[in-house]
């Protein structure tokens, strides 16, 4: 398969975060454009994306191989330190909580610019916490990503037969 991207900017754009528009479900896969292979990751809808550059106006194309990439080092990350996941693009760090007490974890537990941890966050809720789950769902080359899902007590929604939860997706990009 081949995909084309179109930059419409009168700026160049580099090593973006683009989702190609192609039907990509799961497996392995592999993108070169120029004849050279860049960096590409599923996310957890099995849509791939890539880091793209373009110049301003220009048109790539992209072609997809159903095969394992190369490796490649990666300029983002999810680490477990602790009770925590770190996401990290090495311009910032985000303090995502790995595990909750009783009470509910802010999603952001800090934010790291430079050397030092800054912020702290409340849950503001009367629901009792049930259950609490993080879930790496991406760990580079092209992005890092954690999923939240809070389940409260109760029901929640217009008929109030929907249980009470919620669900955060936090994602960090190289370079923003």
């Amino acid at each position: 398969d081949v995909a084309t991207l179109r930059n419409p900017l009168k700026t160049p754009f580099t090593n973006e975060a683009v989702r190609l528009p192609l039907d990509t479900r799961s497996g392995d896969y592999a993108v070169k454009t120029g004849g050279k292979e860049i960096p590409c990751q599923l996310d957890d809808d099995g849509r791939l994306w890539v880091l793209a550059s373009l110049e301003a106006g220009a048109v790539g194309k992209y072609a997809v191989e159903k095969r394992s990439p190369a490796k490649v080092n990666s300029a983002v990350s999810a680490k477990r330190q602790g009770d925590f996941y770190v996401l990290d693009n090495g311009l910032v760090s985000i303090r995502i909580p790995a595990a909750a007490g009783k009470t509910p974890p802010c999603p952001i537990a800090a934010v790291k610019m430079g050397d030092k941890w800054v912020g702290a966050g409340v849950w503001n809720t009367k629901r009792k916490l049930q259950k609490f789950t993080a879930t790496v769902l991406g760990n580079g080359p092209v992005f890092a990503r954690v999923r939240l899902r809070y389940e409260f007590e109760g029901t929640a929604g217009l008929y109030r037969k929907t249980p009470a939860f919620a669900q955060i997706d936090v994602t960090i990009f190289p370079g923003q």
